[in-house]
């Protein structure tokens, strides 16, 4: 799936790939079960598209620039480093926008990290 449509499950999912693969190794049903637990704080598990509590630490320590884009349609656009996978080096900058903030700048972490397009779970596909 391409990286710049990822939206509900299908971008938790790709955010998880990234920030806990572990959670996914008992499968996507398992994960899935996961996401109905609280934490200390409130907040839902692998919500990383809906809570800034999961996803702030990770809009500030991946330097990710939100910014209103102007259209109805996608009105934020996020821009973060374009990592090199083989080199590990930082090489450009994605620029990806979304209907929220968070999901623009989850885009962009995935897009950052795992590139242009993420092999995700039929079953976790919106329809």
């Amino acid at each position: 799936m391409k990286t710049a449509e990822l939206n509900g499950l299908a971008l938790d999912y790709a955010v998880t790939l990234i920030e806990n693969p572990d959670a996914l190794k008992y499968g996507v049903d398992d994960w899935r079960q996961r996401r109905k637990y609280e934490t200390k704080n409130g907040e839902f598990l692998f919500r990383w598209a809906s809570s800034w509590a999961q996803s702030g630490p990770i809009i500030e320590q991946s330097c990710i620039a939100l910014t209103p884009n102007g259209t109805s349609r996608e009105p934020w656009i996020a821009e973060g480093p374009e990592h090199s996978y083989e080199a590990g080096t930082v090489t450009a900058t994605n620029r990806v926008t979304g209907e929220t903030p968070l999901i623009a700048a989850m885009r962009c972490y995935v897009a950052s990290n795992l590139g242009d397009n993420v092999k995700i779970p039929s079953k976790l596909l919106e329809r």
